[in-house]
């Protein structure tokens, strides 16, 4: 029998485990979305599937609660008795892990003197998965490259060179895709080791009472959270550019007890283009909005998730049926906390964050300077929403955390040349607690004829929308050589031509007129808003700004 003060030191080891099994994958990555942008995941699970623990230095939650979800759909394929020490499994079925085909997961069995007593899984955005790439302009999933069948890529320590070979010949940056999925079979089955050596330590034979007693105690967290709610039914919507048309997202938010039910109901129809966002990852992001808002200090595992229900009617833009084409489906997904923080404004009002900008991704192809072909992608952030007590985070899109890709490692990594990476002056929502700056970037490419831009870019039209009276951030943007282009179609760009691109500014919490003077001052002083700005939506605050010919004296 374990004391309190075991199991607690117990917990946090496990937590550990994976987070060391993070920091080998970041190291021995081929890929800068992984080594820099965070965009993967590392869990660990009980014999049954559950996830116990997480690492911590991870900015995707597509990837990290669909691996709640998908790892138990693993044992229901391969039952445990067929599964043998030095096994892998592996997959990217959008519909089964995390929604589009880049994102590969690897699952490990993990043993003790012959038991299985574990699993380890590790999910990532790999460089490229052939087909149209990483677009929103695929008009079935077939097109948007090689899709993994939930197999056993590696049998008793052998990898399964015939899946090794598909995938070499499938893809684009095949030393890259095929380093970076042989790196998480050995992450993975490295855990192994290291949840032994803790076994030991503690003289026990496996860790069914911990994992039992962490997801436990997690669900009943989160329960009494969702108890201190009123009982009731709670609606919201919002709105998308989508390609040409908007897009309509409705959520109903019902509290029963201890249950958080959310339904989705009323959405628009799946989509004819690349947007679309299976089931799997409309949960994990719905799912994760509540449980940050409810309970953001308990660690992340099974139980956290138990108390809450996603549901759509199957063929919505929130749970499309095969063969929607998927690859663009976080821009779905970065909309779902938005629209459901509206729904939470009633019951939780001091918990929610307003609108936040979309995060956004550049995708630039061409030739290098010695005529061979490169491929690159990178994500640029919009600002933060405001909340009770907080100004929003600038180029930071909430709730997703994952890093930008320095200047630096872009330019290393492909003839590509950022003319200029800033945050956007007056781009934040104005408010008592005004949204994050916009952030923006300039870049060319100077080999090669031209070079083609696929941009994935939101709120060109629809702005992050403020809440309690505050107001809307700025809209997001895309120039090529300063002209307005559309911010989901394909660009070819001429040798030197100049791309810009923004994701939009968040939208502002409060009434602007209660703005506290002294933050208006210092916003100004840092250059963040304009005199103009302040004279338009802070006018109580405008005496306490120097004019232009005072900021010459």
């Amino acid at each position: 029998m374990l004391s309190e003060l075991q199991f607690q030191v117990l917990w946090r080891r496990l937590i550990g485990v994976a987070d060391e099994a993070s920091a080998v994958l970041v190291r021995g990555s081929f890929s800068p979305a992984v080594t820099d942008m965070k965009d993967f995941a590392v869990t660990l699970h009980d014999a049954d599937g559950n996830m116990i623990a997480q690492s911590r230095d991870t900015g995707t939650i597509s990837i990290l609660t669909a691996l709640i979800r998908g790892v138990p759909k693993v044992l229901r394929t391969f039952p445990t008795e067929t599964m043998r020490p030095g096994d892998a499994f592996a997959s990217n079925d959008p519909w089964l892990f995390a929604g589009h085909k880049h994102d590969v997961v690897v699952v490990s069995p993990l043993f003790r003197r012959g038991k299985l007593i574990a699993f380890a899984a590790c999910g990532l955005h790999v460089a490229d998965i052939g087909g149209l790439g990483l677009s929103a302009n695929g008009s079935d999933v077939y097109e948007e490259g090689l899709e993994i069948p939930l197999m056993r890529i590696v049998s008793a320590g052998v990898p399964d060179q015939t899946l090794l070979a598909l995938v070499r010949a499938n893809v684009r940056e095949a030393a890259s895709v095929l380093g970076d999925i042989l790196g998480q079979v050995e992450v993975t089955q490295g855990v192994e080791a290291r949840l032994n050596q803790m076994l030991d330590e503690y003289d026990l034979d496996d860790i069914a009472d911990v994992a039992a007693r962490i997801v436990s105690d997690s669900e009943a967290a989160m329960r009494s959270a969702i108890r201190r709610l009123p009982d009731g039914e709670y609606r919201a919507s919002t709105q998308m550019d989508g390609m040409d048309e908007p897009v309509r997202i409705e959520v109903t938010v019902r509290v029963h007890d201890s249950d958080f039910l959310i339904d989705f109901t009323g959405t628009d129809p799946q989509l004819p283009y690349a947007m679309n966002c299976p089931l799997s990852v409309t949960y994990a992001w719905a799912a994760h909005t509540v449980r940050t808002a409810l309970a953001p200090d308990v660690p992340n595992n099974e139980g956290c998730y138990r108390p809450t229900h996603v549901s759509s009617p199957p063929g919505t833009v929130v749970n499309p049926s095969r063969p929607a084409p998927v690859a663009a489906r976080h821009m779905v997904q970065n909309a779902l906390a938005g629209v459901l923080a509206r729904a939470l404004s009633t019951p939780i009002p001091h918990r929610v964050v307003a609108e936040s900008g979309q995060q956004s991704i550049m995708v630039v192809r061409g030739v290098d300077g010695d005529g061979s072909p490169f491929s690159f992608w990178w994500n640029m952030a919009g600002g933060m929403g405001g909340a009770r007590g907080m100004d929003g985070l600038s180029g930071k899109s909430f709730p997703l955390s994952l890093p930008t890709i320095p200047v630096e490692v872009m330019e290393r990594a492909a003839p590509i040349r950022v003319l200029a990476k800033r945050l956007v002056a007056d781009s934040c929502g104005p408010g008592a607690f005004q949204g994050g700056l916009n952030q923006e970037i300039e870049f060319t490419v100077e080999s090669g004829d031209r070079f083609t831009v696929t941009p994935l870019i939101e709120r060109q039209r629809h702005a992050a929308r403020g809440l309690f009276g505050g107001l809307a951030g700025a809209t997001g943007s895309f120039l090529v050589d300063g002209a307005p282009a559309h911010g989901k179609r394909p660009v070819s760009v001429p040798r030197g031509g100049v791309v810009s691109a923004s994701g939009g500014g968040g939208g502002g919490y409060g009434d602007p007129s209660e703005r506290d003077v002294d933050r208006v001052v210092s916003d100004h002083a840092d250059g963040l808003i304009s005199r103009d700005f302040v004279a338009r939506w802070y006018p109580h605050a405008l005496d306490q700004i120097p004019t232009p010919m005072e900021e010459r004296r």
